[in-house]
């Protein structure tokens, strides 16, 4: 693919990200939850209570960010900080009742409301398009790392190479 068909193609998946993330909104204020107040309760029904700063660390965040999204959390009734019996200076944060009803029903609406989207497609087209996200995630993880290797001064990375990756994956199914 050249690059100015790759541009006008970018133009339009971040067309479609921008409409999927729409979508996403206004199931967050279906549950009156944020995509990282969903991600943390997600995280703590699955993995159970956590210090704040192992949260921070899950999400990508400074720990006063994540002290903002407990707030709000705690506020809902959705999660609580408990003393760390382990640590008596330190908490851990926990997942109430009510969060699990409040993440059961948010994963119940976007499940179905994909599903209802997948089922608007034939088999094949769903198939094609799982496979061509799984690629495209490759060919993006692949172009990151090259550019981080370039830019810790790998002489011999270039904007081809980045290119490159996706053709590769591409040759590869």
């Amino acid at each position: 693919m050249q690059e100015e068909q790759a541009r006008a193609w970018l133009a339009r998946v971040h067309d479609l990200m921008v409409q999927l993330r729409q979508q996403w909104r206004r199931g967050e204020r279906r549950e009156n939850l944020s995509w990282p107040q969903w991600y943390l309760l997600r995280h703590l029904q699955r993995h159970g209570a956590a210090q704040p700063f192992q949260l921070a660390d899950v999400l990508g965040v400074t720990r006063s960010t994540l002290t903002g999204l407990l707030d709000g959390l705690e506020e809902k009734g959705y999660a609580r900080r408990r003393p760390d019996p382990e640590d008596r200076r330190a908490v851990r944060v926990e997942i109430t009742g009510e969060g699990r009803r409040a993440l059961e029903r948010f994963e119940r609406r976007t499940r179905q409301a994909l599903m209802e989207a997948l089922m608007g497609l034939e088999a094949e087209q769903a198939e094609i398009l799982v496979k061509v996200m799984e690629r495209f995630a490759s060919a993006w993880s692949r172009a990151e790392s090259s550019q981080s290797a370039s830019e810790e001064g790998d002489e011999h990375d270039d904007p081809a190479r980045a290119r490159g990756a996706l053709a590769a994956d591409q040759r590869r199914a």
